[in-house]
């Protein structure tokens, strides 16, 4: 689905690289029913780069046809909400420099 939609030669680190989120193509407990991948051009190799995971998301977010977000243009820092049937990416520029720090514990 990528490569058909994406022209070739893109950058990988440009603004025309497209970032799919693809979950497994049923909700059902099956061995891919609660996985998703996160796929896009690989800026190391310059060919196919994915990442694959499983838990939650991928069960909750699929349908019985699949489902898949494909989004391009990453100029700007971006929080993807999703909502049933909507998505909308909100900003996230604030987030920009902050680091996660170990909770205290006592």
């Amino acid at each position: 689905m990528l490569y058909s939609l994406q022209k070739g030669g893109v950058d990988p680190l440009g603004p025309e690289n497209m970032l799919g989120i693809l979950t497994g193509l049923s909700p059902a407990r099956t061995s891919a029913g609660c996985r998703y991948m996160a796929v896009a051009k690989s800026p190391l190799t310059g060919g196919w780069g994915e990442a694959n995971s499983g838990g939650f998301f991928g069960q909750t977010s699929s349908s019985p046809g699949g489902r898949g977000i494909l989004h391009r243009d990453f100029t700007q820092a971006g929080i993807l909400l999703l909502d049933d049937d909507k998505a909308e990416l909100k900003d996230a520029a604030y987030l920009w420099g902050k680091t996660l720090t170990k909770p205290k514990t006592s």
